[in-house]
Protein backbone atom coordinates (compact mmCIF):
# COMPACT_ATOMS: atom_id res chain seq x y z
CA UNK A 1 0.00 0.00 0.00
CA UNK A 2 2.76 2.46 0.87
CA UNK A 3 4.45 1.72 -2.93
CA UNK A 4 1.13 2.51 -4.40
CA UNK A 5 0.81 5.89 -2.56
CA UNK A 6 4.14 6.35 -3.51
CA UNK A 7 3.62 6.01 -6.95
CA UNK A 8 1.10 8.30 -7.13
CA UNK A 9 2.95 11.03 -6.34
CA UNK A 10 2.01 11.47 -2.46
CA UNK A 11 -0.93 11.87 -0.31
CA UNK A 12 -1.94 12.24 3.30
CA UNK A 13 1.18 11.05 5.45
CA UNK A 14 3.37 11.52 2.51
CA UNK A 15 6.55 13.03 1.98
CA UNK A 16 7.40 15.55 -1.08
CA UNK A 17 9.91 12.60 -2.17
CA UNK A 18 7.07 9.67 -2.64
CA UNK A 19 7.84 8.38 0.40
CA UNK A 20 5.66 8.00 2.75
CA UNK A 21 6.40 9.23 6.50
CA UNK A 22 4.20 9.62 10.01
CA UNK A 23 1.02 11.52 9.87
CA UNK A 24 1.39 14.74 11.84
CA UNK A 25 1.13 15.07 15.54
CA UNK A 26 -2.25 16.33 16.62
CA UNK A 27 -2.82 18.03 19.94
CA UNK A 28 -5.78 16.27 21.56
CA UNK A 29 -5.76 18.88 24.70
CA UNK A 30 -8.60 20.41 22.53
CA UNK A 31 -10.30 17.39 22.30
CA UNK A 32 -9.98 16.41 25.58
CA UNK A 33 -11.81 19.42 26.80
CA UNK A 34 -14.63 19.50 24.54
CA UNK A 35 -15.48 15.33 25.42
CA UNK A 36 -17.82 15.47 28.53
CA UNK A 37 -16.81 14.09 31.46
CA UNK A 38 -18.34 11.61 33.71
CA UNK A 39 -19.45 12.96 36.40
CA UNK A 40 -19.60 10.47 39.24
CA UNK A 41 -21.69 11.30 42.26
CA UNK A 42 -23.27 13.97 41.07
CA UNK A 43 -27.01 14.78 42.85
CA UNK A 44 -29.40 14.09 39.71
CA UNK A 45 -27.27 10.74 39.20
CA UNK A 46 -27.76 9.23 42.94
CA UNK A 47 -31.11 11.04 42.72
CA UNK A 48 -32.51 9.30 39.84
CA UNK A 49 -30.64 5.68 41.08
CA UNK A 50 -33.04 6.43 44.87
CA UNK A 51 -36.01 6.85 43.01
CA UNK A 52 -37.38 3.77 42.73
CA UNK A 53 -36.87 3.90 46.58
CA UNK A 54 -38.12 7.03 47.99
CA UNK A 55 -41.91 5.61 45.98
CA UNK A 56 -41.49 3.02 48.47
CA UNK A 57 -42.55 5.76 50.94
CA UNK A 58 -45.21 7.09 49.73
CA UNK A 59 -48.47 7.19 51.80
CA UNK A 60 -49.75 3.93 49.94
CA UNK A 61 -46.81 2.04 50.01
CA UNK A 62 -45.22 3.21 53.70
CA UNK A 63 -47.15 0.41 56.09
CA UNK A 64 -46.73 -1.86 53.94
CA UNK A 65 -42.53 -1.41 53.40
CA UNK A 66 -41.92 -0.88 57.00
CA UNK A 67 -44.58 -4.30 58.07
CA UNK A 68 -42.19 -6.24 55.62
CA UNK A 69 -38.70 -5.02 56.15
CA UNK A 70 -40.04 -5.58 60.12
CA UNK A 71 -40.56 -8.92 59.08
CA UNK A 72 -37.94 -9.89 57.06
CA UNK A 73 -35.54 -8.88 59.67
CA UNK A 74 -36.65 -10.40 63.10
CA UNK A 75 -37.39 -13.62 60.77
CA UNK A 76 -34.00 -13.54 59.81
CA UNK A 77 -32.71 -12.46 63.43
CA UNK A 78 -34.89 -15.33 64.70
CA UNK A 79 -32.75 -17.81 62.49
CA UNK A 80 -29.95 -17.20 64.73
CA UNK A 81 -30.95 -21.36 66.08
CA UNK A 82 -29.29 -23.02 63.31
CA UNK A 83 -25.97 -21.48 63.53
CA UNK A 84 -25.85 -21.01 67.20
CA UNK A 85 -26.60 -24.46 68.84
CA UNK A 86 -23.30 -25.98 68.23
CA UNK A 87 -21.89 -23.23 69.82
CA UNK A 88 -24.91 -23.41 72.90
CA UNK A 89 -24.27 -27.09 72.97
CA UNK A 90 -20.14 -26.71 73.95
CA UNK A 91 -21.57 -24.29 76.66
CA UNK A 92 -23.22 -26.74 77.94
CA UNK A 93 -20.64 -28.56 78.63
CA UNK A 94 -21.31 -31.25 75.36
CA UNK A 95 -19.54 -32.17 72.43
CA UNK A 96 -19.97 -30.63 69.47
CA UNK A 97 -20.44 -33.95 67.85
CA UNK A 98 -23.21 -34.69 69.88
CA UNK A 99 -25.63 -32.40 67.64
CA UNK A 100 -24.92 -33.66 64.37
CA UNK A 101 -27.79 -36.13 65.03
CA UNK A 102 -29.78 -33.39 65.30
CA UNK A 103 -28.88 -31.08 62.87
CA UNK A 104 -28.77 -33.51 60.38
CA UNK A 105 -32.55 -34.63 61.09
CA UNK A 106 -33.57 -30.90 61.22
CA UNK A 107 -31.75 -29.91 57.70
CA UNK A 108 -33.75 -33.22 56.40
CA UNK A 109 -36.89 -32.15 57.82
CA UNK A 110 -37.08 -28.78 56.61
CA UNK A 111 -36.09 -29.79 52.90
CA UNK A 112 -39.53 -31.88 53.19
CA UNK A 113 -41.15 -28.35 54.78
CA UNK A 114 -40.47 -26.95 51.46
CA UNK A 115 -42.03 -29.22 49.37
CA UNK A 116 -45.17 -29.22 52.15
CA UNK A 117 -45.44 -25.45 51.65
CA UNK A 118 -45.96 -25.73 48.02
CA UNK A 119 -48.18 -28.55 48.16
CA UNK A 120 -50.67 -26.91 50.52
CA UNK A 121 -50.16 -23.14 49.57
CA UNK A 122 -53.08 -23.36 47.34
CA UNK A 123 -55.86 -24.80 49.61
CA UNK A 124 -54.98 -22.59 52.52
CA UNK A 125 -54.09 -19.34 51.35
CA UNK A 126 -50.58 -17.53 51.43
CA UNK A 127 -51.13 -15.44 54.73
CA UNK A 128 -53.02 -18.23 57.01
CA UNK A 129 -50.05 -20.49 55.94
CA UNK A 130 -47.35 -17.56 56.99
CA UNK A 131 -49.13 -16.90 60.03
CA UNK A 132 -49.87 -20.65 61.33
CA UNK A 133 -46.12 -21.37 60.51
CA UNK A 134 -45.18 -18.27 61.59
CA UNK A 135 -47.33 -19.49 65.52
CA UNK A 136 -45.48 -22.77 65.39
CA UNK A 137 -41.91 -21.25 65.14
CA UNK A 138 -42.72 -18.94 67.84
CA UNK A 139 -43.67 -21.89 69.45
CA UNK A 140 -41.37 -24.57 69.43
CA UNK A 141 -38.37 -21.66 69.54
CA UNK A 142 -39.93 -21.14 72.79
CA UNK A 143 -39.56 -24.66 73.89
CA UNK A 144 -35.76 -24.60 72.72
CA UNK A 145 -34.89 -21.68 75.06
CA UNK A 146 -36.30 -24.08 78.05
CA UNK A 147 -34.71 -27.49 76.84
CA UNK A 148 -31.31 -25.62 76.07
CA UNK A 149 -30.86 -24.25 79.61
CA UNK A 150 -30.19 -27.88 81.02
CA UNK A 151 -27.54 -29.95 80.25
CA UNK A 152 -29.57 -33.17 80.85
CA UNK A 153 -32.56 -31.75 78.34
CA UNK A 154 -30.10 -30.74 75.63
CA UNK A 155 -28.37 -34.15 75.77
CA UNK A 156 -31.77 -35.89 75.41
CA UNK A 157 -33.74 -37.26 72.40
CA UNK A 158 -35.81 -34.16 73.61
CA UNK A 159 -33.96 -31.69 71.96
CA UNK A 160 -34.13 -33.85 68.74
CA UNK A 161 -37.75 -33.69 68.41
CA UNK A 162 -38.41 -30.31 69.55
CA UNK A 163 -35.53 -29.03 67.11
CA UNK A 164 -36.94 -30.98 64.29
CA UNK A 165 -40.56 -29.69 64.71
CA UNK A 166 -38.75 -25.82 65.16
CA UNK A 167 -37.29 -26.60 61.52
CA UNK A 168 -40.39 -27.86 60.00
CA UNK A 169 -42.52 -24.54 60.62
CA UNK A 170 -39.25 -23.03 60.02
CA UNK A 171 -38.77 -24.39 56.33
CA UNK A 172 -42.55 -23.48 55.94
CA UNK A 173 -42.28 -19.90 56.63
CA UNK A 174 -39.42 -18.81 53.91
CA UNK A 175 -40.65 -19.90 50.97
CA UNK A 176 -44.65 -18.81 51.56
CA UNK A 177 -42.40 -15.42 52.44
CA UNK A 178 -40.96 -15.32 48.92
CA UNK A 179 -44.53 -15.75 47.80
CA UNK A 180 -45.97 -12.90 49.88
CA UNK A 181 -43.66 -10.18 49.75
CA UNK A 182 -43.54 -9.47 46.29
CA UNK A 183 -47.11 -9.68 45.78
CA UNK A 184 -47.71 -7.13 48.48
CA UNK A 185 -46.09 -4.46 46.09
CA UNK A 186 -47.56 -2.91 42.94
CA UNK A 187 -46.08 -3.57 39.55
CA UNK A 188 -43.67 -0.40 39.42
CA UNK A 189 -42.51 -0.98 42.80
CA UNK A 190 -41.89 -4.74 42.97
CA UNK A 191 -38.39 -4.54 42.41
CA UNK A 192 -37.46 -2.42 44.71
CA UNK A 193 -39.47 -3.29 47.47
CA UNK A 194 -38.12 -6.86 47.07
CA UNK A 195 -34.51 -5.46 47.50
CA UNK A 196 -35.26 -3.31 49.87
CA UNK A 197 -36.65 -5.92 52.43
CA UNK A 198 -33.96 -8.68 51.77
CA UNK A 199 -31.76 -6.03 52.35
CA UNK A 200 -33.69 -5.34 55.55
CA UNK A 201 -33.00 -9.18 56.09
CA UNK A 202 -29.59 -9.83 55.38
CA UNK A 203 -29.09 -6.47 58.41
CA UNK A 204 -31.00 -9.15 60.92
CA UNK A 205 -28.65 -11.56 59.82
CA UNK A 206 -25.86 -9.59 60.64
CA UNK A 207 -27.12 -8.21 63.75
CA UNK A 208 -27.65 -11.02 65.33
CA UNK A 209 -24.09 -12.96 66.03
CA UNK A 210 -23.54 -9.16 67.53
CA UNK A 211 -26.02 -9.23 70.12
CA UNK A 212 -25.67 -12.84 70.88
CA UNK A 213 -21.36 -12.17 71.25
CA UNK A 214 -22.80 -10.08 74.39
CA UNK A 215 -24.90 -12.76 76.08
CA UNK A 216 -23.09 -15.39 75.32
CA UNK A 217 -21.51 -16.57 78.49
CA UNK A 218 -17.89 -17.47 78.53
CA UNK A 219 -16.36 -20.31 78.03
CA UNK A 220 -13.64 -21.97 80.44
CA UNK A 221 -11.05 -24.25 79.16
CA UNK A 222 -10.33 -27.24 80.15
CA UNK A 223 -7.42 -28.53 82.64
CA UNK A 224 -3.94 -29.28 80.50
CA UNK A 225 -4.10 -32.40 82.66
CA UNK A 226 -7.62 -33.35 81.32
CA UNK A 227 -6.74 -36.75 79.35
CA UNK A 228 -8.57 -36.18 75.50
CA UNK A 229 -10.32 -39.42 76.17
CA UNK A 230 -12.72 -38.37 78.73
CA UNK A 231 -13.36 -35.12 76.98
CA UNK A 232 -14.23 -36.69 73.70
CA UNK A 233 -16.63 -39.16 75.23
CA UNK A 234 -18.44 -36.77 77.71
CA UNK A 235 -17.60 -33.50 76.50
CA UNK A 236 -16.60 -30.68 78.53
CA UNK A 237 -18.81 -31.37 81.65
CA UNK A 238 -16.74 -33.27 83.78
CA UNK A 239 -13.70 -30.67 83.30
CA UNK A 240 -16.10 -27.06 84.20
CA UNK A 241 -15.77 -25.93 87.66
CA UNK A 242 -18.18 -23.58 87.17
CA UNK A 243 -21.93 -23.58 87.45
CA UNK A 244 -24.37 -24.04 83.98
CA UNK A 245 -24.72 -20.92 82.04
CA UNK A 246 -27.82 -19.13 81.52
CA UNK A 247 -28.45 -19.97 77.94
CA UNK A 248 -32.15 -18.93 78.49
CA UNK A 249 -31.27 -15.12 77.78
CA UNK A 250 -30.28 -16.20 73.92
CA UNK A 251 -33.29 -18.57 73.79
CA UNK A 252 -35.25 -15.73 74.36
CA UNK A 253 -33.53 -13.38 72.55
CA UNK A 254 -34.34 -16.18 69.27
CA UNK A 255 -37.95 -15.76 70.58
CA UNK A 256 -38.58 -12.19 70.87
CA UNK A 257 -37.37 -11.77 66.96
CA UNK A 258 -40.02 -14.62 65.89
CA UNK A 259 -42.58 -12.48 67.83
CA UNK A 260 -42.19 -9.51 66.09
CA UNK A 261 -42.50 -10.81 62.72
CA UNK A 262 -45.39 -13.07 63.66
CA UNK A 263 -46.81 -9.53 64.83
CA UNK A 264 -46.35 -7.82 61.64
CA UNK A 265 -47.44 -10.44 59.77
CA UNK A 266 -50.37 -10.41 61.00
CA UNK A 267 -50.72 -6.66 60.63
CA UNK A 268 -49.73 -7.09 57.02
CA UNK A 269 -52.50 -9.81 56.53
CA UNK A 270 -55.12 -7.77 57.93
CA UNK A 271 -53.89 -4.93 55.74
CA UNK A 272 -53.91 -7.09 52.65
CA UNK A 273 -58.00 -8.22 53.69
CA UNK A 274 -58.70 -5.09 54.13
CA UNK A 275 -57.58 -4.05 51.03
CA UNK A 276 -59.28 -6.86 49.10
CA UNK A 277 -62.34 -6.34 50.01
CA UNK A 278 -62.19 -2.87 49.14
CA UNK A 279 -61.38 -3.78 45.68
CA UNK A 280 -64.49 -6.30 45.74
CA UNK A 281 -66.36 -3.47 47.00
CA UNK A 282 -65.23 -0.87 43.93
CA UNK A 283 -66.16 -3.61 41.23
CA UNK A 284 -70.08 -3.74 41.17
CA UNK A 285 -70.17 0.64 41.41
CA UNK A 286 -67.86 0.79 38.52
CA UNK A 287 -69.80 -2.04 36.86
CA UNK A 288 -73.03 -0.03 37.74
CA UNK A 289 -72.02 3.53 36.64
CA UNK A 290 -69.96 2.36 33.73
CA UNK A 291 -72.09 3.84 30.52
CA UNK A 292 -74.23 1.31 28.46
CA UNK A 293 -71.99 0.78 25.46
CA UNK A 294 -74.51 0.64 22.39
CA UNK A 295 -74.92 -2.44 20.29
CA UNK A 296 -73.31 -2.41 16.87
CA UNK A 297 -76.03 -2.25 13.78
CA UNK A 298 -76.22 -5.89 12.48
CA UNK A 299 -74.43 -6.18 9.30
CA UNK A 300 -76.66 -7.03 6.21
CA UNK A 301 -77.45 -10.20 4.86
CA UNK A 302 -75.27 -10.42 1.40
CA UNK A 303 -76.51 -14.36 1.46
CA UNK A 304 -79.88 -13.36 -0.06
CA UNK A 305 -79.58 -12.16 -3.89
CA UNK A 306 -80.25 -8.77 -4.65
CA UNK A 307 -83.45 -7.87 -6.87
CA UNK A 308 -81.87 -5.54 -9.51
CA UNK A 309 -83.01 -2.15 -10.23
CA UNK A 310 -85.23 -1.77 -13.23
CA UNK A 311 -84.89 1.16 -15.25
CA UNK A 312 -87.70 3.28 -16.57
CA UNK A 313 -88.24 5.24 -19.27
CA UNK A 314 -88.67 9.20 -19.54
CA UNK A 315 -92.76 8.34 -20.63
CA UNK A 316 -93.02 6.24 -17.79
CA UNK A 317 -91.57 8.85 -15.54
CA UNK A 318 -94.24 11.34 -16.52
CA UNK A 319 -96.94 8.72 -16.47
CA UNK A 320 -96.25 8.15 -12.48
CA UNK A 321 -95.98 11.67 -11.92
Amino acid sequence: QSRIVAARGGGEGCDGDGTVGLPPARDDRADRARRPRLAIGCPHRLGGALRPVRGLCVASLRPTTTLLAALWFAANFGSGWWAWTPELAKRQGLAPASMYVAMTVARVVAMAAFVLAAAVIRRTGAYPLLLSALAGTLAWSLALTWIVDSRERFASDLFVVAYALFALTFGIVWPVLYVVTPAAFPATARGAGFGLVSAFSKLGGLTCPNVVALLLPPASPPPPSAPPEASSRQGLAPLLGHEQPALHRIGLLFTVGWAIALGTAALQAARHHDVSDAEAAEEPCATSTAPPVPSPAPAPDRSMPMAPAVERSDSEERASV
